[in-house]
This record gives C-alpha cells, structure tokens and sequence, in this order.
C-alpha cells in the first residue's frame, strides 16, 4: 500500500460541477413503468444502477490486488475471481498494474473508465481530463491502454459475464434506489438547486466508500457518484444501513454544488489561505493538498452534518462532528454552526450560494482570531 502513498499527495479528489436549475423546475418526461421509483428518478434527475465500465475496472482492479477494493468475499467476488484470474497476465492487466504504480490511483482511475462507451466496443465518449491523462502516462498511454482492455473484454467474455449477472445487479439497485433517491429529493431540498443528469453507480467490487466524476457529452452535464459496499448479507454485497447510503449521495452530490460555488469566489478564498497550515498535512494525507479542496471539503462536510442532524437525530450529528475533526477538518465546527443561519433564513437565502459569502465571512473570522493569538504570543 505505500507505494500509492505518492499519488495522494496529487491526485486532487474534486468534482466539477452540475448544470444547476431551481428545484421547483422538473422534466416532464413521461414514464411507461408507472414505478414510484421511475417518477423519483425523473423527479431528482438521478439515475441508479450497476455500470459495465466500472465493473470492468473493478476485475482489473481486484486481479492487480489494487487496495481499493473491497475486502469481502462475496458470491459475487468469488465469481469474478473464477472467471478472470486465468487472465491475470494479460496486457490490460500489466498496464493497470504499472499505471496504478505510477500514480493512476484513486477518483482518476473510474474518471476514465465512465468517459468510455459500455462494452464491448470501448473508445472515448468524452476526453478525460488533463489530469486524468497525466495520472495515466499520456495520450498514447491511455489509447495504448483502451486497445488492451478492448482485447481484454472480447478474450475473457467479459460481456456475457455481465449478462450473466444481472439478475444480481437487479436485487442490488432495488434494494437501495428508494433510499438514494429520497437522499438526494433532501439534498435537492436543503441546498435549493435540482441535480440534472446525475447517475449514482453501485460498484459491486469497490471500496467502503464513493468517488465522482462529471463531464459535458453533447452540451449537456452529467455527474457520477460511485460507492462501493460496507459489507456482505447473504453472500450478496451489501451497501449498508440507509443512513450510510445517504451520508455517502449527500456528501458526492454536495459537491457538485460546492465546488463551483468556491472556484467562483477563489479570489476572496485565496485571502484566507494560511489557515491551511495547520492543518496541512492531515489533509494531505487524505489526498486534499489544495487550500481550494479543502474550502470545499469542510464546506460539504458541514453540509452532510447539518443533513444528519435533521435526519438522524442530535447524538448521530455529534458523533460525526467531533470524528470530521478527529479527522484534521479544524474548521467545519464554526461552518456548520454558521449553516443554521441560513436553514432559519431561506426566504433571504432560497439557494446555498446566496449563503456563500457567510462561508467567507467564517474564514475571514477564523483567520483575524488566529492573527490575534499570534500578536499576543
């Protein structure tokens, strides 16, 4: 594992961000299945579900014992490996393997993979981002790579493994897509904006946690949010409790919203900047390097804890503030008390970036005390 140490030090974990419409603003595209489920998703404009490309990631993932991965062994799992591991030294394989070495690691890897077409014919949809592309080795790396997994998934019949198992997916995205949806309807609510094209990626095989990605296809906006299983039930992945799911889609899609609303403000953010040495290494460590990522990161935090404490109660929302500062996130305390003033005042502040100058105003008050202390030290 600390040979992937490097790469957190400059992979930067943000997401760009969603077109954005008011909330009351909802397509009127009409269903055939007559689900609840379907009139939540053209509701949220969320969809839920399995994707090939990610799963494919994932079986090179766990034939490289790539670390992030999950580390149950389930049905699922156990196929996987029975089904690919006699392709272990194929090209795709090596190239994974070196690559990830060399940092291609972390949100960039599924940021390449979801700007693919599905299987079995892969070639690029979108172009990745430079960052994706330098993480990668270059151009020619990442077509030299596309040509290997092409040959990857016409030589190990990844496509009829796919079928074969999506019965499994079905279960899986049934089990949770209510919960999802009803997350970001919340989500949608409390920060005033609509999510549009917005696909939430249940990987059967990735870590206990989520990544995200977002790119323009055809002049309109999508974004991904990837999470991964907390466990296994009954030889099935288990995407755990409701409450884990929705801190898990509050956290991904905040950031949606937030990030633009920073890199907009960057040039007041960028006066505050030295509140980011303190803390520092802690967030390097968790692969925030950026005081722009970091700004970001206690800000969405902030927003998932006030969207705890109205879902789950005054002891959850305690619990997960003191561990978001156990975490080195000194700040988030005084932006989360901040964001009361905004929940008591949404006719002043029907969106959360009417709001984002109160955010700089925490900074600016954070940073005056700090001055303080120094001066009568």
């Amino acid at each position: 594992m600390n040979k992937f140490l490097p790469a957190v030090l400059t992979i930067l974990l943000s997401v760009h961000l969603l077109a954005l419409e008011p909330p009351n603003v909802i397509d009127r595209t009409s269903s055939n299945s007559g689900s609840v489920d379907k009139e939540r998703e053209m509701a949220t404009g969320v969809s839920v579900d399995v994707d090939p490309r990610i799963e494919l990631m994932s079986v090179l993932q766990v034939l490289t014992g790539y670390m992030l991965v999950t580390r149950d062994d389930s049905d699922y799992k156990q196929e996987v490996l029975q089904s690919f591991s006699s392709y272990s030294e194929h090209r795709a394989v090596k190239m994974y393997a070196e690559m990830s070495a060399r940092g291609f690691a972390f949100d960039v890897v599924p940021k390449l993979f979801i700007s693919l077409t599905k299987p079995p014919d892969l070639e690029l949809r979108v172009s990745p981002s430079e960052q994706v592309i330098t993480s990668a080795g270059g151009k020619e790396a990442v077509d030299e790579f596309i040509a290997a997994l092409n040959e990857f998934v016409d030589k190990s019949k990844f496509v009829k493994f796919f079928k074969r198992n999506r019965s499994v997916y079905g279960r899986v995205v049934e089990s949770n897509k209510a919960n999802i949806l009803s997350s970001i309807k919340g989500l949608n609510e409390y920060v005033g904006v609509k999510q549009r094209n917005s696909h939430v990626v249940l990987g059967m095989l990735l870590h206990d946690g989520g990544f995200a990605a977002s790119f323009y296809e055809k002049g309109e906006f999508h974004a991904y949010s990837f999470i991964g299983p907390a466990g296994t039930k009954d030889g099935l992945a288990d995407f755990g409790e409701p409450q884990r799911i929705s801190r898990l889609v509050s956290h991904e899609f905040s950031h949606t919203v937030v990030n633009r609303l920073t890199a907009e403000n960057m040039s007041e953010i960028t006066r505050f900047s030295s509140l980011l040495d303190p803390i520092a290494e802690k967030m390097a460590k968790q692969a925030y390097p950026t005081w722009e990522i970091v700004v970001n990161e206690h800000i969405v935090r902030a927003v998932t804890l006030r969207l705890i404490l109205k879902a789950e109660g005054e002891e959850s929302f305690n619990a997960a503030l003191e561990k978001e500062e156990q975490r080195g996130f000194k700040y988030v305390r005084p932006i989360t008390e901040k964001l009361e003033k905004y929940e008591v005042n949404r006719e002043k502040y029907p969106v959360l970036g009417d709001f984002y100058p109160e955010f700089i105003n925490v900074l600016r008050k954070i940073k005056s005390v700090s001055e303080d202390i120094e001066e009568t030290d």
